[in-house]
């Protein structure tokens, strides 16, 4: 019980970090699983985010290896992206709880609108899923997000 609880109070340290960086160019809020409610920052290519689950915290960095174009009229801009990155968080519920660690690879599609300084995104995330808990293990991972991305 010690050992999650000091994963749990480093867990929300990460995210209570990645607050500080909400006034700077590329804030964003999102969306999907294993996150429900969550917020980010971006800087080029690199992402920090954290969030809230169903019974704990998650928080995960991801990097952007390439963004492609996609032609769109109106001055509007389409692109498909793909890279890598890991997540982790833990959950605390009823007399159970864990820590688990989500590295991926995530594939995405943002939506740029002209004359505004947001676009939404939306991604899939496949990769394995390491619980750290009593019958702890790795298995098959996957995660998504929805969002929005103020620039």
């Amino acid at each position: 019980m010690k050992k999650i609880k000091i994963l749990a109070v480093s867990a929300m340290l990460f995210v209570l970090s990645s607050l500080g960086f909400a006034q700077s160019d590329g804030f964003g809020v999102y969306s999907g699983i294993p996150e429900w409610l969550g917020i980010q920052y971006q800087s080029n290519s690199l992402r920090f985010g954290g969030g809230i689950s169903f019974a704990g915290l998650g928080a995960s960095a991801d990097f952007i290896l390439a963004e492609m174009p996609i032609p769109v009229g109106g001055g509007n801009e389409l692109s498909w992206y793909y890279g890598a990155g890991v997540g982790a968080g833990f959950w605390a519920f009823l007399s159970t709880g864990g820590f688990y660690i989500f590295p991926h690879a995530l594939l995405g599609v943002e939506y740029r609108l002209a004359g505004t300084t947001f676009s939404f995104y939306g991604e899939g995330q496949l990769g394995a899923s390491i619980v750290l808990a009593g019958g702890g293990g790795v298995g098959f991972g996957y995660g998504t997000r929805v969002g929005v991305i103020f620039r």
